[in-house]
């Protein structure tokens, strides 16, 4: 009980007070000090340091140590004399001298604590922070963060905002009460356990292949380290190329002996900074985060914008299983309700009486019984991937504060190392009034460093802060699951050359081979540093896990191409000479509205100046027919007239490719891809009749594409005809004709619906349809459709209502049924107070709210449908962006056939997954060509022959299904193991852009995989340009086998034979029609 007497006056000053009392004394009259609100004792006459505020805040000490004893002997090396408790009144009369010695030993102990890291580090703070050094001791990090932060707003000229307030019993979109919602932390796990030491041998299976990876960057990675981390030009280091052939040296006998035994080097290595990093890389701030409707009302959403990033982050939260309809009945169940007063003997409360505080908890108590109740369970748990938008142009105050903390610590900890250098020297020299100079200028940067550290930790744990000024959890999440990635990354690189014993926030505890690279010196010219002491570890680690948003910057490379390139192409009729950079969609209609035949012209282009030329436009050919008077827009047009006359003419529809003829390659490649290297001329008889053999069949195959361009030359004059029967005038040739001709199929001929999808936005729906011999994406608004029964009747229809005359269900008596078309986006917006509206007494009943919007669209559309005359005579000669739902009119199908064999072809994506290991293959059956990507912690391939088991499984197959319902006999498959994840991501990618931009016609992406569509999309957006139809098959297959790569590869196979059987149940369920 001694011991925090001396260490914490407000644990000493309760004991002392009680007893001044009793002898009539009052200590805040004898020595000022008296506790306040908070039960500090302070005084305003001086300051209270209180040790143990520093030990329980700053000094990140177990919190069983944070007792002097313990606190001493950790931070100062000391061990204060101990002495049992029960021991202490004995002393006071037998042992005096050494009951004194102990009080002078916890006395000493507290001084040197105090002085060596309590009051420098605290006054340092007190040098950033505008707070008291009573403040700046007892207040929490956050609150000091928000301090210094309205500091800086203040300066920048930003208003401060508001401190966050809670929302109670906030809904989820789906309708469910959050309990609570956070964001996921940093990735945080115990890899290993035992005892690691450097003088116990380890054992360690390494990846040669890591070390090839590592060979072919040492040159970078010294060069980064040099130039980025220790500021020395490479041109003024001496020893560069030593340095790496010692480290080439090194590697090269590891590779060369992988598995081996040896004693371990124990490091941790951490990220410098990480978070702040990763803050200043992405301009994170609370401000910044965006959504869709902020940025619309922005000046800068322009088309080519490129402010906004996009990131990912995890949200996680708890629900309670109840719906919203049970929510809202439990709440008119407690509107009904009395709840005690806030006061004996007052009149009890209704629940409106109540604050919105209490009647959150009764709601949640009353919620928390029922769900108890009805679903045996009170919370659910989710966990999920978000998007979220940082902008770039906003306020960067947050962000630049952030930087210059870290930029001044930086400039603190190459003092606090120049200091330290000095102090050894005068040490050295004996000089004792030098030392002591050195020690406390080391001591003070060594403080300042320390503080700033300590404010940096806190800008990313302030956002999440209750209460807080500049709150974000998005910010939170971002930064987390940011950091997490890069943890993650190095990781698996350590798990290559080495053993991970334990992942850390920022870095990586973990054992080494002892022969592997570790310190190394470097010598340059440079005055200030002579010699640099490179850990290659850390260095290795830092180049690893650099933060560079390659998308973000290709995104602004892209926009400017089009800025410079390809937008003022297409203004020139000219091909887009950049395919990779699609136009912007605003590009397609400016061009229609330009080339528009039915636009009113103006009356400068009615005529023209013809000077002294003689004015030839009431000239006819030799052989045709004037028609004498002419028409007013043809007034000022120099060319002959051509007559105007409707043709009649019938429109032939176009033969439909086989399945066979469309995985044809033969015509669609070059013939070296399909006949292989020609073979060399020869000197005999026999090598000259191979050779003459092999070129007729090439002039055979030049001859067959040659024919086929024709024809397909022949099909496209035709389609330049109108169904009615009337050549319009108008280029035709260029952008703008292909986009006026595209506008009048869309309007003109029967949609074969393959897919519809939701969009981000509600209501808005993405359609896939082959329309002609094209397939196009058309944005689909669907309206919210649902019927009201009410006994009064309204005086007249309105805008989103009318009156109508249905059947209602259990055979309900109809007395004024209206249908209300209401904009999904303003029906989610405007729920309750719809619901209000409908909960009036005068309403029957309210029908049809519940009817999904994709289910709506399917029973109206069917799988054929086109676009209602009306539209059609509106919009002729315009573009249309979106068709509403209620323009679309349902086909038969003995009008229409629909996906007849050959119209459609397919893409093969297979994807399965289980813990860490993934297989993917994409599959192409008109190219004969598959990638497999094998997704590992390590990158190894122990992939069988895959063109032989392909052909095994085929002939397998062939003898039951028969060929129609098979992809061709042979393929060529691409094999890659990967360790990354997005590296996978990117190579699919690839080749689904290359794909696309063959324009082999309408292709569709069949997948099969065990994650959501919606998972797969996110981490490849090239799948919105594709309709996607999803396999639903079963595959109960286990990854944890050594040979699982053997086993998931023939499965995979099998999926892709049967996917022709597959997809033509598909069509033929999708063939439906009203009755």
């Amino acid at each position: 009980m001694r011991d925090p007497f001396v260490f914490s006056m407000n644990l000493m000053r309760p004991f002392v007070e009680a007893r001044a009392a009793v002898h009539g004394l009052s200590m805040h009259q004898e020595i000022g000090f008296q506790k306040d609100s908070q039960g500090e004792y302070k005084s305003s006459q001086c300051i209270h340091m209180d040790c143990l505020r520093w030990v329980k805040r700053d000094s990140y000490l177990p919190v069983g140590s944070h007792n002097l004893k313990a606190a001493a002997k950790a931070k100062l090396g000391y061990d204060p004399v101990e002495l049992d408790p029960e021991d202490m009144c004995r002393m006071a009369t037998e042992e005096p001298q050494t009951l004194a010695t102990y009080s002078v030993s916890d006395a000493v102990a507290t001084y040197y604590m105090y002085m060596k890291y309590v009051h420098p580090f605290i006054f340092a703070l007190c040098t950033i922070i505008p707070m008291e050094p009573d403040e700046v001791l007892r207040k929490g990090s956050g609150t000091l963060c928000e301090a210094l932060l309205m500091v800086q707003a203040f300066h920048a000229n930003i208003v401060f905002p508001n401190k966050q307030e809670q929302e109670f019993n906030k809904l989820t979109e789906d309708g469910h009460v959050l309990d609570s919602e956070t964001y996921v932390g940093g990735h945080v796990e115990a890899l290993e356990s035992g005892v690691f030491r450097s003088d116990i041998p380890c054992r360690f299976k390494m990846n040669p292949a890591a070390f090839d990876f590592l060979l072919q960057r040492v040159e970078k990675t010294m060069r980064h380290a040099i130039e980025e981390e220790e500021n020395v030009p490479i041109d003024q280091v001496t020893n560069f190329q030593e340095v790496c052939d010692e480290i080439k040296n090194k590697l090269t006998s590891l590779k060369d002996v992988p598995n081996r035994i040896e004693c371990p080097l124990i490091y941790h290595l951490d990220v410098g900074a990480m978070y702040p990093n990763i803050i200043l890389t992405n301009r994170l701030q609370p401000s910044a985060i965006v959504n869709e409707a902020t940025c619309a009302a922005c000046d800068f959403n322009k088309p080519g914008a490129n402010c906004q990033r996009r990131m990912t982050w995890q949200w996680r939260g708890e629900f309670m299983p109840a719906s919203r309809s049970e929510y809202h009945r439990i709440q008119q169940q407690l509107e009904s309700e009395k709840f005690p007063p806030l006061f004996p003997d007052k009149p009890a409360r209704a629940f409106h009486e109540l604050s919105r505080e209490e009647q959150a908890k009764y709601e949640k108590k009353r919620l928390a019984d029922y769900c108890r109740k009805a679903y045996k369970k009170i919370h659910i748990t989710k966990v999920e991937e978000r998007l979220t938008t940082i902008c770039q142009r906003e306020n960067s105050f947050y962000v630049d504060t952030v930087r210059a903390f870290r930029d001044r610590r930086y400039e603190f900890k190459g003092l606090h190392k120049v200091w330290k250098k000095k102090l050894s020297a005068a040490m050295e020299m004996g000089d004792a009034a030098e030392v002591k100079r050195c020690k406390n200028m080391e001591i003070l940067y060594d403080s300042l460093q320390l503080a700033h550290k300590c404010i940096l930790n806190s800008f990313y744990g302030y956002v999440m802060r209750k209460g807080a000024r500049w709150y974000s959890m998005e910010m939170a999440g971002i930064v987390c699951f940011t950091g997490a990635n890069i943890i993650t990354q190095a990781r698996e690189l350590i798990e290559q050359i080495g053993r991970p014993l334990e992942l850390d926030t920022d870095g990586i505890w973990c054992v080494l081979p002892n022969s592997f690279p570790e310190n190394f010196v470097i010598k340059s010219t440079n005055a200030k540093k002579p010699k640099v002491t490179i850990s290659y570890p850390g260095a290795m680690l830092n180049i690893m896990v650099k933060i560079l948003d390659w998308d973000y910057y290709i995104e602004r490379l892209g926009s400017a191409i089009q800025k410079i390139i390809t937008i003022p192409a297409a203004l020139q009729q000219v091909k887009n000479p950049v395919p990779r950079v699609r136009h912007p969609d605003w590009l397609h209609k400016k061009l229609m509205e330009k080339h528009d035949i039915y636009k009113q012209k103006k009356i400068s282009e009615l005529f023209i100046h013809e000077g002294k030329r003689q004015v030839t436009i009431n000239q006819h050919p030799e052989g045709s027919q004037g028609h004498g008077i002419l028409d007013m827009e043809d007034l000022g047009v120099t060319k002959p007239l051509q007559p105007a006359v409707p043709i009649a003419t019938k429109r032939k529809r176009v033969p439909i490719e086989s399945q066979e003829e469309s995985q044809n390659l033969e015509l669609t490649q070059s013939w070296r891809e399909i006949l292989g290297q020609p073979p060399s001329l020869g000197t005999t008889k026999e090598e000259w009749l191979v050779w003459l053999s092999f070129h007729k069949k090439k002039w055979e195959l030049q001859a067959r594409q040659r024919q086929e361009r024709r024809k397909k030359r022949r099909v496209e004059t035709k389609d330049r005809v109108l169904s009615s029967g009337v050549i319009r005038d108008g280029p035709t040739t260029g952008l703008g004709h292909f986009l006026r001709r595209t506008a009048r199929s869309i309007l003109d001929l029967p949609w074969q619906i393959v897919q519809i999808s939701e969009t981000s936005q509600p209501g808005l729906f993405r359609l896939w349809a082959v329309i002609g011999n094209d397939l196009h994406c058309i944005k689909l608004n669907i309206p919210r459709v649902f019927y009201v029964n009410q006994r009064v009747p309204k005086e007249e229809d309105g805008s989103s209502f009318r009156k109508v005359n249905r059947v209602l269900p259990r055979s309900n008596m109809v007395y004024n049924l209206y249908e209300y078309s209401v904009p999904e986006d303003m029906y989610q917006e405007h729920i309750n107070e719809i619901n209000a509206d409908l909960s009036a007494p005068d309403i029957e009943g309210v029908y049809e709210t519940q009817v999904p919007l994709l289910l709506r669209a399917l029973i109206q559309l069917g799988c054929v449908c086109m676009v209602s005359r009306q539209l059609v005579q509106h919009l002729t000669g315009r573009e249309a962006e979106t068709f509403s739902l209620e323009y679309l009119e349902m086909r038969s199908l003995a009008q229409f056939s629909y996906l007849e064999p050959g119209s459609i072809r397919h893409i093969f994506l297979y994807h399965h997954s289980q813990g860490s290991k993934a297989l993917f293959g994409l599959f192409i059956p008109s190219q004969r060509k598959a990638s497999v990507f094998v997704l590992d912690t390590v990158r190894s391939n122990q992939m069988p022959n895959l063109n032989s088991m392909y052909s095994s499984e085929h002939r397998l197959l062939l003898e039951k299904v028969g060929p129609d319902l098979l992809p061709p006999d042979k393929h060529i498959f691409e094999v890659r193991a990967e360790t990354d994840l997005k590296t996978i991501y990117r190579a699919i990618q690839r080749l689904l852009l290359g794909y696309k931009e063959e324009r082999r016609g309408p292709t569709l992406i069949a997948i099969q995989s065990n994650w959501e569509l919606k998972r797969l999309t996110t981490g490849m957006p090239v799948f919105e340009e594709f309709p996607l139809v999803p396999v639903c098959v079963t595959d109960d297959i286990s990854y944890g086998a050594l040979d699982w790569q053997r086993h998931a590869a023939r499965r995979m196979i099998r999926h892709y034979l049967n996917l022709d059987t597959c997809l033509s149940q598909a069509f033929e369920m999708s063939r439906w029609e009203r009755s």
